[in-house]
Order: structure tokens, then C-alpha cells, then sequence
């Protein structure tokens, strides 16, 4: 009568195979987050599209694109561009519960700063600021080269903007900026621009993402 023996992996054998396992894990992994982040652009893609589409819809709507920051009797409300493009986003709903006679601070807007919106996301931007401060937004809108947002210089001496120039993006303080004004055509001028979230706070410097260094006010774009 024959006896059969199981045979089994030995030691060495079997830390080759793991050392070969670990290897090929290796190699597939780049492999693996380089689809991941090519999907992710591809996403963050058509998202800035979405928005210039939701823009374009806007105009054709109202006859001018939507402003940099929203008024009321001729006071600044700070509400954003990307709140008057809610209703062209398919967020009618959170449209809705925004108040635009009164400022984006205001106890009335508390539960719509506090909603997120996928579509002002990129995928690849994480961060973990605490979820008081509102929700995020990665895609900024083009308010041009001169560091003016509110569209006109002061009038007078004493004014902070007295002398500069004035704003020349499509996106202000109550822009009304229509397609004629765009003299470049709007193939050849962008809307949107994509950066990383901010640090939550005005007395913390981080250059990759303050638009200026905290404590400073520079009278010259660049």
C-alpha cells in the first residue's frame, strides 16, 4: 500500500513567495493611485465645466453673468457667485433657503453656509478644518489682475483704493458684466480657477493658499 505525503511549502519557500507578493504589490500600487488621481482630474474637469456651463445659463437668463459678490439697496451682502448659480446646478432647493437682502453672515443664512456642494469640490483637496466654518469651495472665480474686488476705486483721498485702477475680471461686488464686455471672447477668457482650501483663519500665513499674507495690503497686482 502506497503512503501519500502532503507536501508543504518550507520556510524559505514560503518567504519567497511573500517577498515575490510584496513586490508585485509594489509595482501595481503607483500603478493603482496614478488611475485614481487621473479620475479624480477628469472629475475636477468637469466640475469647472459645470460651472462656466452654469454661467452661461445664467447669462442667458438674466443678460449678464452673475456677480463676484451679491448687494442689496446698494449694500454689500458678500454672497458669492457660486450661490447664484445654485438654481443652474440643480441645487434649487438650497437656493431657495438663501436670503440675498441680507449679508452671507447673517443668522438667516446660517443653515445654507453650513450645506456643502459637491460640485465646488475637487476630489483631490482634503483638509480638516472643523465643519463651523461652512462649506468648502475650490473653484475661484476670475475678478481679473487688479487687486480691487469692489469694482470702483475710492473717490476721495482718504480711501483705501483712492487712485487704483479699477476692477477688470468678469467676477465683482455687484458685477454686471455681459458677454460684449468680454473683448477677448469668452474662449480666450477664464472663469474659473482652481485652488487648494484655505487654513480657517486671517492670522495664520499659508502662501499655497492666502490670496494675501496676513497684515498686508498690496497696492500693485503683483
Amino acid at each position: 500500500m502506497r503512503n501519500h505525503h502532503r507536501q508543504a511549502f518550507t520556510l524559505i519557500e514560503l518567504l519567497v513567495v511573500i517577498a515575490i507578493i510584496g513586490v508585485l504589490v509594489g509595482m501595481l500600487l503607483p500603478a493603482v493611485q496614478q488611475v485614481r488621481e487621473a479620475a479624480r482630474r477628469t472629475e475636477c474637469s468637469n466640475k469647472m465645466r459645470q460651472l462656466t456651463l452654469a454661467c452661461h445659463n445664467y447669462e442667458s437668463a438674466f443678460k449678464c453673468y452673475p456677480p463676484g459678490a451679491g448687494s442689496f439697496n446698494g449694500a454689500n451682502t458678500g454672497i458669492s457667485t457660486h450661490a447664484f448659480l445654485l438654481p443652474f446646478i440643480e441645487q434649487t432647493n438650497l437656493y431657495d433657503t438663501v436670503d440675498f437682502k441680507v449679508g452671507y453672515n447673517d443668522p438667516n443664512n446660517d443653515a445654507a453656509e453650513q450645506q456643502q456642494v459637491s460640485t465646488f469640490l475637487c476630489p483631490s483637496n482634503l483638509d480638516q478644518l472643523p465643519s463651523t466654518l461652512g462649506g468648502r469651495n475650490n473653484y475661484y472665480c476670475n475678478a481679473g489682475v487688479q487687486i480691487i474686488f469692489s469694482g470702483i476705486p475710492g473717490a476721495n483721498p482718504g480711501d483705501t483704493n483712492y487712485g487704483m485702477p479699477p476692477s477688470d475680471g468678469i467676477f465683482f461686488n455687484d458685477s454686471k458684466i455681459k458677454v460684449r464686455d468680454i473683448i477677448d471672447g469668452t474662449s480666450n477668457t477664464a472663469m474659473f480657477s482652481e485652488r487648494i482650501t484655505g487654513d480657517g483663519s486671517n492670522s495664520v500665513s499659508t502662501p499655497k493658499s492666502d490670496t494675501y499674507e496676513p497684515g498686508t495690503y498690496p497696492t500693485t497686482p503683483d
